[in-house]
């Protein structure tokens, strides 16, 4: 006989399964998109009754998805994907902290899209990341072809960069790129998730300290350092391995200390009683201008001058 806790975990189970469902098939034949928020109701499940039923209802809606969807391609997107959403639900079942929630789950989304690419490699003989760039490269092509049809001259659409150097330029760059993807797709479902639990528990669930006190551990400035000494040594030598490792690292510490800027102009405008809608566009116009490599520095600096007083106020 099944306890009222068993009956209910198995209700919420189906419903949730339902709407992983719902969005996969969603995903596959209307809104790609959808497809990369399928990990909240699962997360939800497993915060909620556990890492057993969270994968079961994971494997159950990629049978099902599957069945009606592009059947070995679908079923093996949603059960890789899942694991984003074993992975938040899990670390906020353990109640940790919102900053080891985006570790867990950014770690586990970075392993979902490279076992993604392996997979697709391995049993259908498909090369995704390949097959993006040749895309990407057509999209760029047609999209040429109807400016000169206009009468524009497209030779410095891009600053004077051919489309072959844009491409190789962002297959260098594409480890860095997946793990920033890893973090987005992570802070997303993150974030929806907290939504939703909020509505419909009473718990607290874990999340950021305001924006504007947002600031990253102090040794990872070094990183920071790194990344830019190598640059400067690698550029006079021939080492093209080495030379990627820097450029995607310096881009990855560019987007950390880009943030930590962005979180102390936010904290400064706050404190000026800038209007909210006000902030968010001069954080936007700066981010889309030279503007962003000053917020660089200016996060980079905050390190050592502590701008915003933060550290002398955890220390009263």
């Amino acid at each position: 006989m099944k306890t009222p806790m068993d009956t209910r975990s198995l209700t919420e189970g189906a419903m949730l399964a339902a709407i992983t469902v719902v969005l996969a098939l969603l995903g596959v034949y209307f809104f790609s998109y959808l497809l990369f928020i399928v990990p909240v109701p699962i997360a939800i499940l497993v915060y909620r009754h556990g890492l057993r039923a969270g994968i079961l209802v994971s494997v159950t809606a990629a049978m099902i998805s599957g069945f009606f969807g592009t059947m070995v391609t679908t079923f093996i997107f949603l059960l890789v994907i899942g694991l984003v959403g074993i992975a938040i639900g899990g670390a906020l079942r353990e109640n940790q902290s919102a900053p080891m929630v985006m570790v867990i789950g950014s770690g586990v989304a970075v392993i979902a899209l490279v076992l993604l690419t392996g997979v697709a490699m391995l049993f259908f003989g498909a090369d995704l990341v390949e097959r993006s760039f040749e895309m990407m490269e057509e999209s760029f092509e047609y999209a040429y072809s109807l400016y000169e049809s206009m009468g524009v001259d497209t030779s410095q659409i891009l600053g004077g960069v051919s489309v072959a150097e844009l491409i190789a330029m962002m297959k260098t760059i594409l480890p860095s790129a997946v793990v920033l993807t890893g973090i987005g797709i992570t802070f997303v479902n993150y974030w929806l998730t907290r939504t939703l639990l909020r509505r419909f528990t009473s718990k607290e669930v874990p999340w950021f300290q305001p924006f504007g006190n947002w600031k990253f551990a102090s040794y990872l400035v070094w990183g920071f350092i790194l990344a830019k000494a190598l640059l400067l040594i690698l550029q006079t030598q021939n080492n093209p391995l080495l030379l990627q490792v820097a450029m995607n690292l310096e881009i990855i510490f560019n987007y950390v200390y880009l943030l930590q800027g962005m979180a102390i102009a936010w904290w400064f405008l706050n404190n000026w009683q800038v209007a909210t809608f006000i902030r968010v566009l001069l954080l936007f116009l700066a981010i889309t201008s030279p503007v962003a490599t000053m917020l660089i520095f200016l996060g980079v600096l905050d390190t050592w001058f502590d701008w915003r007083k933060l550290e002398r106020q955890d220390n009263q």
